[in-house]
């Protein structure tokens, strides 16, 4: 025993140096995040072609009490600590041009400013601002700013909650202290450790990977269950790790498949996701199974089954179960009403309805968006060809025609529509000048910083912006300015952050469906091939699918949306869901267990790792971040509904509905 038990102190080490390593990594969610690889170098080249940096905008309401001179000198001051950054501020004599392009910073209501620059102070002028409490705003750092502080607050709060309820909930349902902590401690080592690859390999982690220590720690969760009561049923380590070792194998083998299946994605950080995961999952398996065996003998002498009777589950469970013809109905039925359902459900790329109502942020991001200067939505880049103001001519008149056809809320950012707000200034009338020598008069009074993001040579720019929209209104809008360049016959390109997210999300979604399908696939084939029966095709590929499909038809009930969140819950479910179908099918497989030795050391272990689970992931509804709180609870539904089938609809395609009842006596 002592030479077992000795080792025990060097894995716990390993989790204390985890945890202190890991505690202060970063969370960051850069605009790039969701990007596929082509459309990221895509924009980083017209990032730098164009000299495309940050903006943040913000504006303060003036109250009765309040004069634009006092607001002005506040800014003022602002600006003097923050002397790497460019700002635009209004000047009230108009005698300065720049803040009368296309920015209406100046209202009668109104008094705001633009700071340019690339990341980096950004977020100290945005806490500043907000700690003022009077300033809205708006920009891709004021979105990423709150992206993260969302983010953080998942990684201080939500998963230290979930981590203790389940050790409470291990406690509780195994009704003894060692065996809680043989099943909790490695699962939180694993999520311990995953946080320290993240922070080693990338030096922090984002909205996708920060969910890599979690899955780390609800499947080696799962594995402890098994491995405890096993351990108890059988009198010793070896001996139920026999019993469990090829489920335990299948079980890596198809998590791996799972999650390995997302390097399909286009998409760097959603492969880089199915990576970890997978890697993870087999380094966790090797350090409980280790736990394990060192503290055997501590297991034995302290630890003790306490949780169901088995005839209490004989009739709960089994001989009240369903028929062959009731599976095929309710399977059907549901795999109908989950197609039908399907295309009906909301795909949600509008990053500003992630953020809860109450916060009002996307109320203020849409204010500013409307009164003062929209959010780039997509540029389009023509190649010039001959003299620049023939090119000049030709797109104020395109520019004119695509602006009477685009909602009233979008308006476009160009050279000629900076060049047409300053002659308003000058002459009073908002036209193009008459002539070259006035228009690049004109354009001379732009900003530099302006200037190098819309040339004159080679390309013309020009950018539609407009209130933050879901990737179907963006679509069309996108679709009307290239149905009015294609009748021009002019040849164009289209580019910008906000152009590459939405058709990033549209192929993220599509690329994990496609995922989830060939992981089903997969694992379908292994099992085949693993158990040598046909049946087993039909039997994996439906326990997996159902649950799937049952979530379609609970997301439109409750209201739930297809995210960048809740998207990737159907290729984490099958990782999850197939393992129990794994130990189920092997222990029937076997056909020499007693029914009490099968609810001690298979139907109890799902039972208690999927009621951990599920409890844990409802955790999440408590969560205001809108993709987080759906994330959980259809991670919660999925697993719920696949354990059902599991224990009920299982055993009955598997053996047939006599062969269970004369099992389960």
């Amino acid at each position: 025993m002592r030479r077992k038990v000795i080792f025990l102190p060097f894995l716990l080490i390993i989790t204390i140096l985890s945890a202190v390593y890991s505690l202060d990594i970063r969370q960051e969610n850069p605009e790039t995040l969701f990007l596929t690889e082509s459309g990221k170098n895509s924009y980083l080249k017209f990032k730098d072609e164009f000299n495309e940096v940050q903006y943040l905008i913000a504006v303060h309401e003036l109250t009765d009490k309040e004069t634009i001179s006092e607001v002005a000198e506040k800014v003022e001051k602002i600006k003097s600590k923050y002397s790497e950054f460019e700002f635009i501020i209004p000047d009230q004599t108009k005698q300065k041009l720049a803040d009368q392009m296309t920015l209406k910073l100046l209202g009668e209501k109104h008094f705001g400013f633009m700071v340019i620059g690339e990341k980096g102070s950004f977020k100290n002028i945005i806490q500043e601002l907000k700690g003022e409490n009077v300033w809205k705003m708006t920009g891709l750092p004021y979105t990423n700013f709150n992206l993260d502080e969302y983010s953080k607050d998942i990684q201080d709060k939500l998963f230290p909650t979930m981590f203790i309820l389940a050790f409470i909930m291990s406690l509780l349902i195994t009704r003894n202290v060692m065996g809680a902590i043989f099943i909790f401690v490695p699962s939180l080592t694993s999520a311990l450790m995953s946080l320290g690859v993240l922070k080693f390999w990338f030096e922090s982690m984002n909205m996708v990977t920060s969910i890599v220590p979690l899955l780390s720690f609800v499947i080696t969760l799962a594995l402890g269950f098994h491995l405890y009561y096993s351990v108890m049923e059988f009198g010793s380590f070896k001996e139920a790790l026999k019993h469990k070792f090829k489920p335990i194998a299948l079980m890596i083998g198809t998590t791996g498949i799972g999650f390995g299946a997302l390097l399909t994605s286009e998409i760097p950080v959603i492969a880089y996701f199915g990576v970890m995961v997978a890697l993870m999952v087999l380094v966790s398996t090797i350090f409980m199974i280790l736990f394990f065996y060192w503290g055997e003998e501590l297991i034995k002498k302290y630890g003790s089954f306490q949780l169901f009777k088995a005839r209490s589950l004989s009739e709960k469970f089994f001989e009240n179960g369903f028929s062959k013809y009731m599976i095929g109905f309710i399977s059907g039925v549901i795999f109908t009403v989950g197609l039908i359902t399907f295309p009906r459900l909301e795909v949600l790329t509008d990053a500003t309805r992630y953020f809860p109502q109450s916060s009002g942020l996307k109320t203020e991001m849409d204010w500013v968006s409307h009164n003062v200067a929209g959010i780039p939505l997509f540029d389009i880049l023509v190649e010039t060809k001959g003299d620049e103001w023939e090119t000049v001519e030709k797109m104020a008149k395109l520019e004119s025609e695509i602006a009477t056809k685009l909602p009233k809320v979008m308006s476009i950012i160009s050279p000629v529509t900076m060049v047409k707000d300053i002659n308003l200034l000058y002459s009073g009338n908002q036209s193009l000048p008459e002539n070259k020598f006035a228009f690049f008069t004109l354009f001379s009074r732009i900003p530099q910083a302006m200037k190098d993001s819309y040339p004159l040579d080679n390309v013309y720019r020009f950018t539609v912006s407009g209130e933050a929209v879901n990737v179907d209104e963006f679509n069309e809008d996108l679709e009307l300015v290239k149905s009015k360049l294609r009748e021009s016959g002019i040849e164009y390109k289209v580019n910008g952050l906000y152009y590459h997210l939405m058709s990033s999300q549209e192929s993220m979604i599509n690329v994990l469906f496609q995922s989830f399908s060939l992981s089903v696939f997969l694992v379908s084939i292994l099992s085949f091939l693993y158990f040598r029966k046909l049946k087993i095709l039909f039997i994996f590929a439906l326990v997996n699918t159902i649950p799937v499909l049952f979530s379609f038809i609970f997301m439109k009930i409750v209201g739930f949306s297809i995210n960048i969140a809740t998207v990737m819950t159907y290729s984490i479910s099958i990782g999850l869901v197939v393992d129990s179908s794994f130990h189920i099918i092997h222990n029937l497989g076997e056909g020499k267990n007693t029914f009490g030795e099968y609810v001690r050391t298979t139907v109890t272990p799902i039972l208690a790792s999927t009621l951990v689970f599920v409890v844990s992931f409802l955790i999440f509804l408590s969560n205001s971040f809108l993709p987080i709180k759906q994330f959980g609870g259809i991670l919660a539904f999925i697993l719920f509904v696949g354990m059902i089938l599991d224990l009920y609809f299982l055993p009955t395609l598997y053996l047939g509905t006599s062969k269970v009842k004369e099992m389960f006596k």
